[in-house]
């Protein structure tokens, strides 16, 4: 492989020269043409320039790949308490992704008070999770460069969107064909404010 690497960076070269003497010896006109030397002729500089080369390319093998997340089927696996996981959730026939935390759920037992206990782990907005990943093992995503006045949203929006653009336009699901400039402008607004981040690793 070396001697692969030597060739690759001689054809490379081209006529390239190395200067043999401190580049300061110009200053002093004894500079000559006997003073430079083809880098492809030089078996000493290939093999330095080819070693480092190997050496680099060694090390970039070392790092171990990014390795992407699976999903997790639920209920068949849960996360652990107070994971944030990116879901999958069933809804209207077809999946929607989503973030949803896997928490403590608290209810109030009796109706004439409003304390509360813990009855049990469950996701804080989701209904029909399907499958999960936690979003700390997210870490192939590279975060876009996003110009100013632009934001990443998700393609389909989730629960917290959804409610927050309803209540901006006081609209029902049935009312979307009516909905004028001035309320698309406030769902959008509001619907941005809600967006969840990137998830990132």
């Amino acid at each position: 492989m070396r001697e692969a690497v030597r060739d690759a960076i001689a054809e490379a070269l081209g006529d390239a020269y190395d200067c043999t003497r401190v580049w300061n010896a110009w200053s002093y006109g004894t500079m000559g043409p006997d003073d430079f030397s083809l880098v492809r002729e030089d078996s000493d500089r290939l093999n330095e320039i080819a070693d480092a080369a190997l050496q680099a390319m060694a090390r970039m093998a070392a790092v171990p790949a990014p390795v992407a997340p699976a999903w997790r089927e639920f209920p068949e696996q849960v996360p652990d308490p107070d994971t944030e996981c990116l879901v999958e959730v069933a809804f209207n026939g077809g999946l929607y992704r989503g973030v949803d935390t896997w928490e403590m759920q608290r209810d109030s037992p009796v109706e004439w008070s409003s304390a509360t206990v813990d009855v049990g782990f469950g996701w804080s907005t989701h209904d029909d999770v399907q499958r999960w990943i936690p979003i700390s093992s997210i870490t192939r995503w590279q975060a876009p460069v996003v110009p100013e006045g632009w934001k990443v949203v998700p393609v389909v929006a989730d629960h917290r969107m959804e409610e927050a653009g309803s209540k901006a336009g006081g609209l029902g699901y049935r009312d979307v064909e009516n909905i004028s400039a001035d309320d698309a402008g406030r769902v959008w607004d509001a619907m941005l404010a809600v967006a969840p981040e990137v998830p990132r690793g």
